[in-house]
This record gives structure tokens, C-alpha cells and sequence, in this order.
């Protein structure tokens, strides 16, 4: 017997099965014993599982409250909208930079 704590010793582990291992499943097709949902995309997981240490944080909050300049309940918001798999909208926070960054301008010029 070989050394491996496996039966499927011999077997050659194709792209799909590699990928399946990574994920922690069970490579050859056995029960899922995954957390995450089958369908949600790594990105999806990782920026859901931040959402989550972000939102467990209140300085983590305040620090990125501080660092896009909105506010701490804006960005409690924000992370509660990932966490719960709502699609963001890239308007809002482009929108008041380029404001910000407007009003700058206008500030130099006078």
C-alpha cells in the first residue's frame, strides 16, 4: 500500500478536480462540505466575508469612514448591502469625489 490516506492514489487530477480541491470540496464528486453556495464566485465570497470583518469593527468602520470621506453610518450601510449580496452602485461614491475634487478647483482658482 502506499503512503497516501486516500484510495484514488493512482488517479490523475484534472483542472476541474484541482479547482474543487482549492475550494475544499471533495475533488471526486463526493457530498459537498463547503460552506459557501456552489453557485457565488470566490470574489463574491471573499468581499462578503470583509463585509462581515468590517461590519464587526468599529474602528475598522471609522478608519473607512475617514479614508472615501463618507460617513460611518454610510459605510455600515455599504458593507451591509455586501454582506447581503446587493449589487453596488458605482455612482454614489464617484460621484461626490469628483464633487470633492470640483470644488477644489474652484477654491485654487479664486
Amino acid at each position: 500500500m502506499s503512503n497516501t490516506p486516500n484510495n484514488h492514489a493512482g488517479d490523475d487530477f484534472t483542472a476541474k478536480m484541482r479547482d474543487e480541491q482549492a475550494r475544499g470540496k471533495d475533488p471526486y464528486g463526493g457530498p459537498e462540505e463547503a460552506k459557501g453556495s456552489g453557485s457565488e464566485s470566490f470574489v463574491s465570497q471573499e468581499q462578503r466575508r470583509y463585509a462581515a470583518q468590517m461590519l464587526d469593527s468599529p474602528e475598522m468602520l471609522e478608519y473607512e469612514a475617514l479614508r472615501t470621506g463618507d460617513s460611518v453610518p454610510g459605510v455600515r450601510w455599504k458593507y451591509k448591502q455586501v454582506l447581503s449580496g446587493i449589487p453596488q452602485e458605482s455612482g454614489r461614491s464617484t460621484s461626490a469625489k469628483s464633487s470633492k475634487k470640483n470644488s477644489k478647483r474652484e477654491h485654487k482658482e479664486r
